[in-house]
């Protein structure tokens, strides 16, 4: 399911504790322990092994779901890992890889487990949207599975709804 935010219209959110993600390799890896933990479980998860999950953090970085936008997003690092990230693009594909559109794309928003129910991701998104907003960005898009009710609750509270 495609969601779109028209207008980025938050109150403003607290960046303390975020920070740029690394994107050298053990950047790449602690993003993929992280997705391989935060989707475990959940409707997204297919079984994949911690080498698929470098795999797609590589295709992230690569530019394979558009121009990673390291300004725009940002990770919450612990005191071993990082417990939350959100990563955006300019979009490559298109919505549902229709024609191109080059707006902002929420690519990953992911938490850790044991740091579900905190927030984090609530925050991670707003600083993100802030980001994009300064930037003068009204639009932004993102896919999600239909039967992660989760995923879909918090992006609807911010705003997002059903593109079409």
């Amino acid at each position: 399911m495609t969601l779109e935010l028209d207008r980025i219209t938050l109150p403003q959110a607290s960046p303390d504790g975020l920070s740029p993600p690394d994107v050298s390799p053990a950047g790449r890896d602690a993003l993929a322990r992280l997705m391989l933990d935060a989707y475990r479980g959940t409707p997204d998860d297919a079984g994949e092994t911690l080498d698929d999950a470098k795999a797609e953090i590589d295709r992230l970085f690569a530019g394979n779901y558009g121009t990673f936008d390291v300004a725009a997003s940002n990770v919450r690092p612990a005191a071993d890992r990082i417990v939350a990230a959100t990563l955006l693009t300019r979009d490559k594909l298109g919505p549902r890889g229709g024609t191109p559109t080059n707006d902002p794309f929420l690519a990953f928003s992911m938490t850790a487990a044991d740091h579900k129910r905190r927030g984090l991701a609530r925050q991670g998104l707003c600083v993100a949207l802030h980001s994009l907003r300064a930037r003068g960005e009204q639009r932004v898009h993102l896919v999600v599975s239909q039967n992660n009710p989760a995923a879909i609750n918090l992006y609807a509270s911010l705003g997002f709804a059903v593109r079409g």
